[in-house]
């Protein structure tokens, strides 16, 4: 039983960026992939997520 209930906080958040994702499969079929994304986010708290890039065979 949990006497004491949480604290709910709303906080002002604004993220903005872009997010780029491709694909390739050449003939030998073979399929080849990447995404990239350059974020900028905050929050009253602080910065929300940095920027990533992902690549896949």
């Amino acid at each position: 039983m949990i006497d004491d209930g949480g604290v709910l906080q709303h906080e002002k958040t604004k993220i903005r960026g872009i997010d780029l994702a491709a694909s390739y499969t050449p003939p030998t079929g073979l399929r080849m992939g990447a995404n990239f994304a350059v974020l900028e986010g905050r929050y009253d708290g602080g910065v929300v997520a940095p920027s990533r890039s992902n690549d896949a065979a």
